[in-house]
């Protein structure tokens, strides 16, 4: 505790008195049946994942039962006392020198609460590893923000020909654009050139003209020589036929300034090129650029694609003409001009000139 100088069980032993010597409870006052507990488990645990690893030195980790997942949070009513949960995560980290991984069971819906856990347990000494979840569109926010190295969910639920029931479609297709991607992903996390995109709910008392159904529609990105727009909401098709969508998410990697990748459904990227300076001004657009952006775009090609076992992407299909016109759809291309099925998500490549 001296060593780290800070952290919950740092805190927790402060607010005690910071005693050197004593029993439990002297040192951590109310905290004590839970910390010791924590300490008991955990060196328990971790002589036992010693001793595997002698017989097969695999990685190991922990699955943790979060214990700040709402209600009263008291241990051992509402979490398991003693288990890995955020506030004992210093005692894991220094009892469990052959644990490789201490990984939370993120089922928490909001967004709020979700991105805590998760920086809660992207240490430097702790990558984000999912082993549970609800696998919905939280997968790209722990890949993109949180740098999440795995992430697991359960399928439940099939038909009486062992298909999947349709609430659960749209969740298979979160893990697929994923898998589609993976040697993409691991290039670049912790780049910074990993985006994550996300409809994000809107609360009632500030819904206005930019939500819809309580989902903002739009999303800045700040991208390398491009400043990106994300739109989300209704298709338009070249016969003005309107298609409603479910909410978006994804994840948008820029490999470079001119090279884009787009993982993920139900949204579309629309770009401009950042004003130019010559030392005196800067350069503006022009009004035909923004009455119709989605008609400047500055495309060279894209492309429909997946990536092979060397990690190298192979294009399926190029999209041109009316395609692009609006913007790039990423997943599956718009309904009037699908090439094979409503569930084929992919990566879509795009490639710009200045």
């Amino acid at each position: 505790m001296k060593a780290a100088g800070q952290g919950d069980i740092y805190d927790i032993w402060q607010l005690a008195g910071g005693k050197e010597s004593g029993s439990w409870p002297e040192l951590f006052g109310p905290e004590a049946g839970e910390l010791m507990s924590a300490w008991g488990i955990a060196t328990y645990i971790n002589d036992v994942a010693k001793a595997g690893k002698q017989v097969y030195n695999i990685p190991m980790y922990i699955n943790a039962w979060l214990g700040e997942k709402g209600g009263w949070a008291t241990p051992g009513e509402e979490y398991p006392a003693g288990g890995a949960v955020l506030k004992v995560l210093d005692i894991y980290k220094w009892c469990t020198a052959d644990i490789d991984l201490i990984a939370p069971d993120n089922y928490l819906p909001y967004e709020k609460a979700y991105n805590a856990t998760c920086a809660g347990y992207a240490r430097d000494d702790n990558p984000l590893f999912v082993p549970e979840s609800f696998g919905d569109l939280n997968i790209f926010r722990a890949i993109g923000d949180y740098g999440a190295l795995g992430y697991f969910t359960y399928f439940y639920g099939l038909s009486e020909d062992g298909a999947l029931l349709p609430d659960l479609v749209r969740k298979m297709n979160n893990f697929r654009c994923v898998a589609a991607a993976i040697p993409l992903i691991l290039k670049y996390q912790g780049t910074g050139k990993i985006h994550t995109v996300m409809q994000e709910m809107v609360s009632e008392s500030v819904r206005d003209v930019e939500s819809e159904f309580g989902f903002k529609q739009t999303q800045p990105v700040d991208f390398d020589g491009y400043i990106g727009l994300i739109e989300f909401g209704e298709k338009k098709s070249p016969v003005k036929r309107v298609e409603k969508l479910e909410r978006g998410g994804g994840l948008i990697i820029q490999a470079n300034r001119n090279e884009f990748y787009l993982i993920g459904f139900n949204y579309r990227l629309l770009l401009r090129p950042k004003p130019a300076y010559n030392g005196t001004r800067t350069s503006q657009l022009s009004a035909d650029w923004r009455a119709e952006p989605g008609s400047y775009n500055f495309l060279i090609s894209v492309e429909e694609g997946h990536f092979d076992k060397n990690g190298e992407f192979v294009a399926e299909m190029r999209r041109s003409g009316g395609r692009i016109r609006d913007g790039v759809w990423a997943g599956t291309p718009s309904p009037w001009y699908l090439r094979k099925t409503d569930n084929d998500y992919g990566v879509v490549r795009v490639i710009t000139c200045d």
